[in-house]
């Protein structure tokens, strides 16, 4: 852990650090910590032009938070929200499907745009 912690320290922007040490950290019990490190490699990674091992990375905190290492299920399912689909357009849907088939394929480019779509279909 030590060689993780201090490779953010020395670059607090590097994504792979920050993504492995948030791993790291969620397998020993630590889930603030690991929160907290994905958090910031989300951060860094939106609304840029993510090289193909960034958006890999990206899309590793995707499955660390939702099914990986995270056991959340019992602990915040109840606390989710529900997208409203029937307050979605039919374009906005379609957009929906776009966004999740470039985020499979890892070609998503502008997050915030999925994030702005997800918050509206939250009534966020």
């Amino acid at each position: 852990m030590l060689h993780l912690v201090n490779a953010v320290t020395l670059d607090s922007k590097d994504i792979a650090a920050r993504v492995n040490l948030g791993a790291l950290y969620a397998t020993q019990g630590h889930l603030q910590d690991g929160i907290q490190e994905f958090e910031t490699a989300v951060k860094l990674t939106d609304d840029k032009d993510l090289s193909a091992d960034d958006r890999g990375y990206r899309r590793s905190i995707s499955v660390q938070v939702s099914g990986g290492q995270f056991d959340l299920s019992n602990k915040y399912v109840k606390d989710l929200p529900i997208l409203n689909f029937a307050k979605l357009d039919v374009d906005s849907l379609n957009q929906l499907v776009r966004f999740g088939r470039a985020i499979a394929d890892g070609t998503i480019e502008r997050w915030r745009d999925v994030d702005d779509l997800v918050l509206s279909a939250l009534e966020v």
